[in-house]
């Protein structure tokens, strides 16, 4: 099984980290985790008295966790901003079809949402659309190529989406209602989802302190049965 120590291409991509820095940060992870596992070998089998083969198995974890640290934190920041990224372009698409409902052209539907909207999110998609207009291509390629490299489904099915529908207006805005409103539910769902699991995250410490609260209040009056009988 091959073991990765660096994260995949796409989350560096939607995040913006070099390939370069981030193997810099494996690397410094590594080493500092080898040191961290030589000083915890060390106290486990001097200090603490445990055989050697527990401290190696220790060791080794600690070396394990140090140097693929770096990978989940990029791994866990994307998934976080592909989230944020569909969500901003459900919004972006409900602005566009406003626009074009009120007689807009669709460029300048899709300039004018995304000049509505601020963040990360929409200054991506006024970058985009300025490269396509600076090589003469349509507004949708480049959310395309973005969606390609990043791996970000909601943006290719959508360039695919109005690739297909051509230049013509009113399919153009059945297409993109149809994306929108597609994606919208989806994006409800995505939240409901995770509200639900931190819902379950929440039970588990309640649960544990209703636990710890019966063994207070049950705990005097064992041992005071205890010494009853005794």
């Amino acid at each position: 099984m091959q073991v990765r120590y660096e994260a995949p291409r796409s989350d560096l991509e939607i995040l913006g980290y070099p390939p370069d820095r981030h193997a810099t940060d494996v690397a410094i992870w590594t080493v500092g985790s080898i040191i961290t596992a030589l000083v915890a070998l060390v106290m486990v089998t001097a200090i603490l008295r445990v055989s050697p083969p527990v401290g190696i198995m220790v060791a080794g974890a600690v070396v394990y966790i140090g140097s693929h640290e770096p990978a989940r934190r990029v791994i866990i920041r994307a998934r976080n901003r592909r989230k944020e990224l569909e969500h901003a372009f459900a919004a972006f698409l409900d602005l566009v079809n406003i626009l074009l409902a009120g007689g807009a052209g669709v460029e300048s539907a899709f300039i004018a949402a995304g000049d509505a909207g601020d963040g990360w999110c929409f200054e991506l998609f006024r970058e985009l659309m300025a490269d396509a207009r600076a090589e003469r291509l349509d507004l949708w390629c480049k959310f395309r190529d973005v969606g390609l490299t990043c791996e970000v489904d909601a943006l290719v099915d959508v360039a695919n989406s109005l690739q297909l529908a051509g230049q013509h207006g009113a399919r153009i805005r059945q297409s993109l209602s149809a994306k929108a409103t597609s994606l919208r539910v989806r994006s409800m769902a995505q939240i409901e989802h995770d509200a639900a699991q931190q819902t379950e995250r929440m039970g588990v410490p309640m649960v544990l302190l209703f636990m710890g609260f019966i063994v207070l209040l049950g705990y005097p009056a064992y041992a005071n049965t205890l010494g009853v009988l005794a």
